[in-house]
C-alpha cells in the first residue's frame, strides 16, 4: 500500500486509511474495481478524470478511504470528497450530479458479514479519519446492485424523488421491440420513419474514431445546453471543466481506455439530428444523455425516439444485457423500460448548524418527491418552467 495521509487500526482487524490524491491509490483501485460491487460511475478513470477536469474547479476536496482486512485485503473504498456550501462543509460522494449512480466500491463477502450497527460505527470510524465536517449528505445511492444490496442502503436511507429505469435486452432486436409496442404502433412509427426519410436522407453511426468524435461532441453539448436552458434548468456544460471532462472520457474510450463510452447519432441530410450516449460496464450500457436538434421541421419527426431505437438494436447485436435509461420521468421510459431501481440518500447532521441544513433538507427531498411522482403536479411543473424561459428568451429579444 502506498502511504496514506492518514491510518487508524481498530481491534477488530480493520484499518482505514485516507488519500487526498488518486494517484496514490490508483494501483489498489484499478484492481479492485474489476470484481468489486460497484458502478461504471466508481471505476477510477471516471472519478479521476471528473476530478481532474470538473471537481477540482467545484472546489472539492477528495477524502479517498481505502478499508483493508487484517491480511491487507482490500475490502472497500469510499471515493468521499467533501465541499463547502453557505458556511458548511458537506461530505458526499464524488462525481457531483454527473454520476447516475455513486457509491463505494465493496468486497461482496464483505457484505454478507455486515448488519446496521456494523456499518453505522464503519460510518462513525470514518468520520474520525475525515476532517471536520457538518453534513453526512450521500444522494443517488443505489439501494442495490448486481443483485446485491447496497450495504449503505442500512444508513438512514431516504427515498429519492426519481427511480432509474432500464430494460432487459433480448438478441433480436425486433422481438424485444414488438413486445413493447403494439403492431399498428409499430407499423405507424414506421411509416412516420419512411416520410422522415424521404424529405431528410436518414443515416445512423456510432462514433468510431477522433475525426468523427469532435464535431459530434461539440454538436451533443451546443443541443444538451440549448435544451437545459430552453427547460429553465441548469446548463451544466457551463460549469468550468465539465466540457473537458466529457471529451477526455470520449477521447480514451477510443483510444481504448477501461471506459467504453459510446456514442450513438443519426443525421437527417448534413444535419446531426439526435445523439444518445452511454457507458458500458459488465454487459450494462448506463445512459449518460440524450440530445436532439432544435430544428424545427426535424424535430417533428421525433428523432430522438429514432435514434433511441438504433442504439438499443445495436446492443442487442453487441449482445449486452441492460440497456439503463437511468433516472427520471418520461413517457419514453415507461414504455421501454421493464426494470425499474429504487435510489437513496442518506443525509446525516454532524454538528449543530448541520441539523439546521439536514432538516431543511429533508422537508424539500420530500416536496420534491411528492410533486415527482404525481401525475399531474410534475407535468405541470415542466409545462409552466418551459413557458417560463419561452417568455423570459422573447423579453429579452425584444
Amino acid at each position: 500500500m502506498p502511504e496514506a495521509a492518514l491510518s487508524l487500526a481498530f481491534e477488530d482487524g480493520l484499518t482505514l486509511s485516507l488519500f487526498h490524491n488518486f494517484h496514490d491509490l490508483e494501483d489498489v483501485w484499478r484492481s479492485f474495481e474489476s470484481a468489486a460491487l460497484c458502478t461504471t460511475f466508481q471505476n477510477f478513470d471516471w472519478l479521476s478524470n471528473w476530478f481532474s477536469h470538473a471537481g477540482r474547479h467545484s472546489n472539492w476536496t477528495p477524502c479517498l478511504v481505502h478499508g483493508a482486512a487484517s491480511n491487507g485485503s482490500t475490502l472497500f473504498i469510499l471515493p468521499l470528497g467533501y465541499y463547502a456550501l453557505g458556511g458548511l462543509r458537506i461530505l458526499s460522494w464524488l462525481g457531483d450530479s454527473h454520476s447516475t449512480y455513486r457509491m463505494g466500491l465493496f468486497d461482496r463477502q464483505w457484505i454478507a458479514r455486515q448488519n446496521p450497527d456494523k456499518l453505522h460505527r464503519l460510518l462513525r470510524r470514518v468520520r474520525s479519519l475525515l476532517p471536520p465536517i457538518d453534513v453526512v449528505r450521500l444522494s443517488d445511492q443505489p439501494s442495490s446492485w448486481e443483485k446485491t444490496p447496497n450495504p449503505f442502503a442500512a444508513i438512514s436511507a431516504l427515498p429519492t424523488a426519481s427511480y432509474s429505469h432500464a430494460i432487459k435486452l433480448q438478441d433480436d432486436f425486433e422481438a424485444l421491440y414488438a413486445s413493447k409496442r403494439t403492431a399498428s404502433t409499430i407499423k405507424k412509427a414506421r411509416k412516420r420513419e419512411r416520410t422522415f426519410n424521404r424529405r431528410y436522407p436518414l443515416s445512423f453511426h456510432t462514433v468510431s474514431d477522433t475525426a468523427e468524435l469532435a464535431p459530434v461532441m461539440d454538436e451533443l453539448i451546443r443541443q444538451k445546453s440549448v435544451r437545459l436552458r430552453d427547460m429553465g434548468v441548469h446548463d451544466f456544460f457551463a460549469d468550468p471543466g465539465v466540457r473537458g471532462f466529457f471529451k477526455t472520457l470520449a477521447l480514451n474510450g477510443l483510444n481504448g481506455g477501461s471506459h467504453q463510452l459510446r456514442i450513438y447519432y443519426m443525421k437527417a441530410g448534413d444535419h446531426i439530428a439526435a445523439t444518445w450516449m452511454g457507458l458500458v460496464h459488465r454487459g450494462r450500457i448506463c445512459g449518460l444523455m440524450n440530445t436532439m436538434t432544435d430544428h424545427p421541421d426535424i424535430r417533428r419527426y421525433s428523432p430522438g425516439e429514432v435514434v433511441l431505437r438504433y442504439a438499443i438494436s445495436e446492443c442487442c447485436k453487441d449482445g449486452l444485457e441492460v440497456f439503463d435509461l437511468a433516472v427520471g420521468e418520461s413517457r419514453y421510459k415507461s414504455e421501454w423500460c421493464d426494470q425499474h431501481l429504487t435510489l437513496f440518500e442518506t443525509i446525516l447532521p454532524v454538528t449543530m448548524k448541520g441539523h439546521i441544513y439536514v432538516h431543511a433538507t429533508r422537508l424539500g427531498l420530500r416536496i420534491k418527491r411528492l410533486i415527482k411522482q404525481s401525475r399531474k403536479l410534475w407535468p405541470l411543473l415542466q409545462k409552466t418552467r418551459c413557458k417560463c424561459m419561452a417568455t423570459l428568451k422573447t423579453l429579452s429579444l425584444v
